[in-house]
C-alpha cells in the first residue's frame, strides 16, 4: 500500500527524475500501473530513503563540482594559513572543515569562524573527498570568498546540512 500520494502518482511514471542545481538523475521504473495490471506485479517504486539518498548524492556531486570550478577561478583559499589571511581581510563567506580532523583543531576553526561571523560547514566525508574534488589528496580547511561562488555554496551546503543522510553539518554560531 502506498504511503503518500506523491508515491502514488510516481507509480504511474516510468521515470522519476530527481534534479539539484544543474544535475539530473533519471530513476527508471520497473514497471507501471498500466503494466502491472496486466501482469498481476506491481512496479517498482523507489523508496522515500532511495529518492532521498539520491538527491543528496547528486547535491554533494553539485556542490563539489562548483567547489572545483570556485578554485580554479582564484576564489578558494586552502589550508589553514590561507584561511587565516583570507579571515583578516573580512573577504569570506563559507569556511569549510573535514570533519576528520583532530577535535583541537575543529574547535579551532569553529571559534574563528564565529569570531568573524562567517558561516561554518563541516563534512564528515573526510579531507580526502575535499581534497579530491580540488585535485589534491587531503584538504582539512578551506574558505571561499564572497561573491556568486560563495554564496552559491553557503546556499548549496546549508540545503545539504539539512538532510540527515549527508556528510554536512552545520556548525553554529552559539556554541
Amino acid at each position: 500500500m502506498p504511503r503518500s500520494v506523491h508515491v502514488v502518482s510516481l507509480a504511474l511514471l516510468p521515470t522519476l527524475t530527481i534534479a539539484f542545481g544543474g544535475l539530473s538523475h533519471n530513476m527508471h521504473l520497473q514497471g507501471s500501473s498500466s503494466a502491472s495490471a496486466s501482469s498481476g506485479t506491481a512496479g517498482i517504486v523507489p523508496t522515500e530513503e532511495e529518492a532521498l539518498a539520491t538527491f543528496v548524492a547528486l547535491g554533494e556531486e553539485h556542490f563539489f563540482q562548483r567547489l572545483g570550478l570556485a578554485l580554479r577561478a582564484a576564489k578558494v583559499s586552502v589550508g589553514s594559513e590561507a584561511v587565516g589571511e583570507v579571515l583578516g581581510r573580512k573577504k569570506l563567506s563559507l569556511l569549510l572543515t573535514a570533519g576528520d580532523l583532530g577535535p583541537a583543531v575543529l574547535k579551532k576553526e569553529a571559534s574563528v569562524a564565529r569570531a568573524y561571523l562567517v558561516e561554518h560547514i563541516s563534512y564528515a566525508g573526510g579531507g580526502a573527498r575535499i581534497g579530491q574534488a580540488l585535485g589534491r589528496a587531503f584538504v582539512g580547511s578551506l574558505a571561499v570568498r564572497r561573491g556568486p561562488f560563495g554564496a552559491e555554496l553557503v546556499r548549496c551546503s546549508k540545503l545539504l546540512a539539512a538532510f540527515p543522510g549527508s556528510g554536512f553539518s552545520q556548525v553554529s554560531l552559539e556554541s
